[in-house]
């Protein structure tokens, strides 16, 4: 939780019931029902995107190789991704482990990366949305309703 400028907001709670303020009334009262010293302050974060998962037999998969911020909710996806295309190179017997490996990480690389571009972006925009004026809000609603993709496998 920050504001444009990074900083961390006085009224920890005053500044969450702003960000919610248009959802049910349960949210607030969870909201208001929260210990003000369990509310941790931790900025949205990814790591620079790595062209490396694998070494021999090791391998990083998941956010272990690839985190990205929530701003498409495509972290737990890429995961599930990786280790399913992962068990279809290791099943193939073809290959050596390593070659599996290897193979596996060349095909998981541009897809990943590509999400992982656009979840960051999209980040962005949803940091600079969150103190946008209501004309610019409504907008960026137009734009997510009638520009985005209709669902997710088009952006494979």
């Amino acid at each position: 939780i920050s504001d444009e400028n990074g900083l961390i907001p006085k009224d920890k709670k005053k500044y969450i019931n702003t960000i919610f303020k248009d959802f049910p009334l349960i949210v607030k009262k969870i909201i208001n029902y929260t210990d003000l010293n369990s509310i941790h302050i931790a900025h949205l974060m990814d790591i620079e995107f790595n062209n490396k998962w694998t070494d021999g037999k090791i391998i990083l998969i998941g956010d272990a190789a690839h985190a990205m911020t929530s701003g498409l909710g495509m972290g737990v996806n890429m995961a599930l991704e990786d280790v399913a295309e992962l068990m279809y190179y290791i099943c193939d017997r073809k290959n050596s482990l390593e070659e599996a490996l290897f193979n596996w990480e060349a095909s998981r690389i541009p897809r990943v990366k590509e999400v992982h571009r656009q979840t960051r972006d999209c980040s962005k925009h949803l940091n600079k949305y969150q103190n946008a004026s209501e004309e610019h809000k409504l907008y960026v609603k137009y734009l997510m309703k009638n520009k985005l993709p209709k669902n997710i496998n088009n952006l494979c």
